[in-house]
């Protein structure tokens, strides 16, 4: 399995959303913050390129991952709570957390 698969299983699992959600288009917030999520972590986290990690969660853009990974990123530091709940969870599961 590749890291980018350990990801999307770790992020699917800690907010309760199916693959088939995540790889969709919904714009719910339930289902994009993983989504971006899991684009954050995986561009963070392999040498994928942002259109590898966009064609890997079926997003048209790799200006999406862009986004995704500075949104992530400052509500990582400002500790917006639900953002950084998802991401302790991921990286806990990942075994890469506390």
């Amino acid at each position: 399995m590749t890291k980018a698969n350990k990801i999307i299983d770790a992020v699917v699992l800690s907010s309760g959303v199916t693959i088939d959600e995540l790889m969709s288009g919904s714009r719910k917030r339930r289902v994009s913050l993983p989504r971006q999520m899991a684009a954050y972590l995986i561009r963070k986290n392999t040498e994928l390129s942002y259109q590898k990690v966009a064609d890997r969660l079926n997003l048209n853009e790799p200006s999406t991952v862009k986004v995704a990974f500075k949104t992530i990123e400052g509500q990582i530091e400002f500790k917006q709570p639900d953002t950084t709940s998802l991401y302790e969870e991921t990286l806990i599961i990942l075994g890469d957390g506390k």
